[in-house]
């Protein structure tokens, strides 16, 4: 029989691998996608050297530069140097050469990858960068720029993971409290598990000490890790996947904006303070508690209607996003995702009001990038204003 010719078998071998990549079947994704990714793609990651010394406490920055290198990625990876990490920039988008330039100048090691898995397609391939060095680690930080952080005035983060003293700390975490429909709000009964099996840490800033770093299946975990750009396949495998695969192997865990006893917390508010808080929680993606808040707020509620409410939100969109005005202003949470400014107006316009009350250039800097967000994504909110 007669083999065909070799650039003929070469491009059906790609389009099989296309076909993989892109599959809604689960199955096939699930089973050949990695491993396409890993002998095909994964071969054009192309890797520069920083200029920022080498360092046993590494940090993992994924970054999705769509509108270039922006100034508040440099503040980030300046404020990672200063706390001694040596940081490794992973870009799921190419930079220009006199922006790459400018990077080099702020980290220690630099890669631009294919674009595919989302975030954690980023954290698998600077994890497994590190391969060889983490025996010698004591912490990794994996962090990506869906947030501004840190943000002015704020408190120090990398300082408050240590005062947790655990093996595994995140900035949030999501699904530990219980949940009801928008319409019974008034019923939720507070409490915090880690037990719910959608429980995560939010997997935009995770620290890990050097009992994960040197566990056998944590290169396991990476190395297997099925890849998709199916964004809900990826939190399922990677976010809450990570999760459980640390608590299964009794790690210590911990997030540093708790809110399992936001519940004792908001009863010692007086009602003005709540009402504050209530009117300023950003939900874009759950309008019918936008809806419930409304109507509530402008009656006169009780402070336990109140209570109930903000105890909701945060349960139904998670607190980095519901509590950001309070957390960020009042607790010194640092913080602040992006995404609210173009998914929902009223978000978006509390978002802005947010970062206008931050002080100083950096502040001003951050205020910028988030209007032209808005601009670009959402132009229909500032339509006929």
């Amino acid at each position: 029989m007669k083999l065909p010719p070799l650039w003929k078998a070469r491009r059906e071998v790609a389009r099989f691998g296309k076909q993989i990549l892109t599959s809604p079947a689960r199955i096939t994704n699930l089973l050949f996608a990695t491993p396409f990714y890993d002998l095909t793609l994964a071969r054009k990651i192309r890797r520069f050297e920083g200029k920022l010394p080498e360092s046993n406490r590494v940090a993992v920055y994924l970054i999705y530069p769509d509108r270039g290198l922006l100034a508040s990625h440099l503040m980030a990876l300046d404020y990672l140097a200063s706390k001694g990490y040596a940081t490794k920039v992973v870009s799921n988008l190419p930079l220009s050469d006199t922006e790459r330039a400018t990077l080099l100048d702020h980290c220690w090691t630099y890669l631009e990858r294919p674009n595919y898995g989302y975030d954690f397609g980023g954290y698998r391939d600077g994890i497994l960068d590190l391969a060889a060095k983490l025996g010698t680690m004591d912490r990794l930080v994996i962090l990506n720029d869906s947030c501004w952080f840190p943000l002015p005035g704020s408190r120090d983060w990398l300082d408050d993971v240590g005062a947790l003293d655990v093996d595994f700390a995140a900035a949030t975490s999501h699904y530990g409290t219980p949940r009801v429909d928008a319409a019974d709000f008034a019923s939720i009964q507070w409490g915090y598990t880690l037990k719910h099996r959608n429980f995560h840490y939010g997997s935009f800033a995770v620290c890990l000490r050097a009992r994960v770093l040197h566990h056998p299946d944590f290169l396991t975990y990476w190395r297997r890790l099925a890849l998709t750009n199916q964004k809900r396949a990826i939190v399922r495998r990677g976010e809450t996947g990570f999760t459980r695969w640390a608590l299964r192997r009794g790690f210590t865990t911990a997030c540093t904006l708790d809110v399992s006893r936001l519940d004792k917390e908001l009863a010692a508010l007086d009602d003005t303070h709540l009402i504050e808080i209530a009117r300023e929680m950003i939900a874009p993606y759950w309008p019918p508690l936008q809806e419930v808040r409304r109507k509530l707020l402008a009656g006169t509620p009780t402070k336990a209607e109140l209570q109930a409410l903000i105890l909701t939100m945060v349960s139904a969109q998670g607190a980095s996003y519901a509590l950001a005005p309070y957390a960020i202003c009042e607790l010194g949470f640092p913080f602040l995702k992006k995404s609210p400014v173009w998914l929902d107006k009223e978000s978006s316009d509390t978002t802005l009001a947010l970062i206008a009350r931050l002080d100083g250039p950096l502040a001003r800097a951050i205020e910028s990038e988030a209007r032209d967000l808005r601009a670009r994504r959402a132009p229909e909110f500032d339509a006929g204003a």
